[in-house]
């Protein structure tokens, strides 16, 4: 998560009431100057604009490469699609397509490894 420097105590309030239920061990924080936010959200070239707050509320994924990972094209009903970020108000957007998308990443991941004979540590 990217947050505003002065949010930490905010963010620290999230985890706790999150942790009460779900496992948020893996979860990172980066704290940033709103400058530096703005600089790193405009670098990802999205369609979607940050709030007056510096806020969205889509998730990303970013992968190893750091490169944005979504949908672009037609979906399953034959739809022209384009999803540069994941709603986390909608809970289907995050446990269907958030979850398929990151099924499609790691199945990328291991055919990666199995291609190339390479550790995970490696890739």
């Amino acid at each position: 998560m990217l947050a505003p420097k002065g949010s930490e105590a905010q963010a620290q309030e999230v985890v706790e009431k999150l942790s009460q239920i779900s496992n948020m061990s893996r979860w990172h924080y980066v704290f940033a100057e709103p400058d530096a936010i703005k600089a790193y959200y405009d670098s990802l070239n999205l369609v979607g604009k940050l709030d007056e707050k510096l806020g969205t509320p889509n998730v990303f994924i970013i992968d190893k490469n750091l490169n944005l990972r979504g949908r672009k094209g037609a979906n399953k009903k034959g739809e022209i699609e384009y999803k540069e970020g994941y709603n986390t108000i909608s809970a289907a957007d995050l446990h269907n397509e958030m979850g398929d998308d990151v099924k499609v990443i790691l199945a990328e991941y291991r055919l990666a490894l199995k291609k190339y004979g390479k550790t995970k540590r490696q890739i």
